[in-house]
């Protein structure tokens, strides 16, 4: 079995790379995502035959963007709320694109026998999980000033089928299929 996802990478902007810095330095138990693992999750798989890699490829070829786009990063944000801060999260102000290609990759897989994805989707680039209380005013109070913040602008040029590998210091990721764009 492979635990397997669907997504679109990024390069880290200087902004993310700033709020990163800030985000480790304020002394809350969380831990900031490695920036050169970004990425907006189209679709999670979890565990996966070995087999439906193929499949999967056709689907995500079938859906693919039909050029580069750019995204735009804004604001930020926490996953469930702010008073109970499992996730740090980066939205996307303009995720029209994304959208597209999740709803049809979802469709695909439904035809594959995959069930309907378990949560709706909403772009978003995960960075950092929070692990306890310590310091959560001061977390919260960030997260609350950069509801705004313009991020920076990306350009994405490819999907991926990727791999995930958990380990104590953190997700290994392989891609196991890649579609460019255009």
């Amino acid at each position: 079995m492979i635990r397997a996802f669907i997504a679109v990478e990024l390069e880290p902007t200087e902004q993310m790379r700033a709020i990163a810095r800030e985000l480790k330095e304020m002394g809350c138990d969380l831990k900031v995502v490695n920036l050169q693992q970004i990425h907006i999750t189209l679709r999670f798989l979890g565990d996966i035959e070995e087999n439906m890699v193929y499949p999967i490829a056709g689907a995500i070829k079938s859906c693919a963007a039909s050029r580069e786009f750019v995204v735009k990063l804004r604001g930020m944000g926490a996953f469930p709320n702010l008073n109970y801060i499992n996730v740090v999260w980066i939205g996307i102000s303009n995720p029209a694109e994304l959208e597209r290609m999740s709803t049809c990759i979802n469709a695909k897989l439904l035809e594959l026998g995959f069930p309907e994805a378990d949560k709706p989707f909403a772009p978003h680039i995960t960075v950092a999980r929070v692990k306890g209380k310590r310091n959560l005013n001061a977390l919260q109070k960030l997260i609350k000033e950069n509801g705004h913040t313009n991020f920076g602008d990306v350009q994405v040029n490819a999907v991926h089928l990727k791999k995930s590998v958990l380990t104590p210091q953190g997700p290994i990721y392989t891609n196991l299929f890649t579609q460019g764009f255009g």
